[in-house]
C-alpha cells in the first residue's frame, strides 16, 4: 500500500476523525497479550512510512481521532506491527483514556522485548493510574536497561513525592542532574523540593541559574520569589 502524498490520507483522516468509531478500543484491547517528541523514531519497514508520518503529524496537533482512523486500517492488516501500536496507545493517551493506552504498550513490549520506548511509556501509564508501586519498579526497569534516562530517574522523584516520601525525591533529582546537569524539570522538581525543606541557598541557585539562561523563565521567577533575599543580590540582578 503506497501514497503518492502525505496530504489525501492527512485530510481524509482529518474529515473523518470527529466521528467517533465504536470498534477503537476493541482493536486496541484485541491487540495485548508519552511526550510526542522523539517518540516515532524507530520504524520496523514493515508498512509505509506515510501512514506513520500522518498519523504522528495529526497526534503533534491533538487529533487522536484522525490519527486512529489513519492506524487502525493499517493496524487490521498488520495487528503485530510495533511502531503502529506504539502510535496508537499515543492516541488513547492524548485521548485520555490511559488504561487502553497502557495496554498497547504493554503488547508492545510483550511482542518486541527490545523495543526501545514501550517500556518507559507503560511505566508513564502505570504513573497516570496512580498504580505507583507497579510504575516505580517499571520505571526501575527502564533504568536497568539504560541507566542515565532522565525521564525516568525525575519520574522515581515525582512518584516518591507523591508517596511523602521527599528524601528519596530529593535522591533521585539529584541523581538525574547529575547524568543531566542541564535538564530543566529536574532542575525545576529539586529546587521545589530544596525549597520546601527550607534549604534556601541551593534551591535559589537553581531557579536563579534558570532565569539567568532564560529557561523555564515564570517557574523560576516564582520561585525566586518565595526565596527570602538571603545572599544579597536580587533575582533580577
Amino acid at each position: 500500500m503506497m501514497y503518492a502524498s502525505h496530504s489525501a490520507p492527512l485530510n481524509a483522516a482529518v474529515a473523518r476523525g470527529s466521528r467517533d468509531q465504536a470498534s477503537d478500543a476493541r482493536t486496541a484491547m484485541s491487540s495485548e497479550p508519552s511526550n510526542l517528541q522523539g517518540a516515532h523514531t524507530a520504524r520496523s519497514g514493515t508498512q509505509p512510512d506515510s501512514v506513520l508520518q500522518t498519523a504522528w503529524s495529526l497526534l503533534k496537533l491533538r487529533q487522536p481521532g484522525a490519527a486512529k482512523a489513519v492506524l487502525l486500517p493499517e493496524i487490521a492488516r498488520d495487528p503485530g506491527s510495533p511502531d503502529l501500536l506504539m502510535a496508537l496507545g499515543h492516541a488513547f493517551r492524548i485521548e485520555g483514556k490511559r488504561e487502553a493506552a497502557f495496554r498497547i504498550f504493554r503488547n508492545v513490549q510483550s511482542r518486541s522485548p527490545d523495543h526501545f520506548r514501550a517500556p518507559f511509556e507503560m511505566a508513564q501509564e502505570l504513573r497516570a493510574l496512580r498504580r505507583l508501586d507497579e510504575a516505580r519498579l517499571a520505571y526501575g526497569r527502564v533504568l536497568a536497561v539504560v541507566p542515565d534516562h532522565a525521564d525516568a530517574m525525575l519520574s522515581l522523584g515525582v512518584i516518591a513525592r507523591l508517596q511523602n516520601d521527599r528524601s528519596t525525591a530529593i535522591a533521585h533529582f539529584e541523581r538525574a542532574l547529575r547524568h543531566h546537569s542541564d535538564h530543566e524539570a529536574t532542575q525545576l522538581e529539586l529546587a521545589a523540593e530544596y525549597l520546601h525543606r527550607r534549604q534556601l541557598p541551593p534551591a535559589e541557585a537553581l531557579f536563579l541559574g534558570l532565569f539567568r539562561a532564560g529557561r523555564a523563565v515564570a517557574q523560576a521567577s516564582r520561585g525566586l520569589q518565595r526565596v527570602p533575599v538571603i545572599v544579597g543580590h536580587s533575582p533580577h540582578a
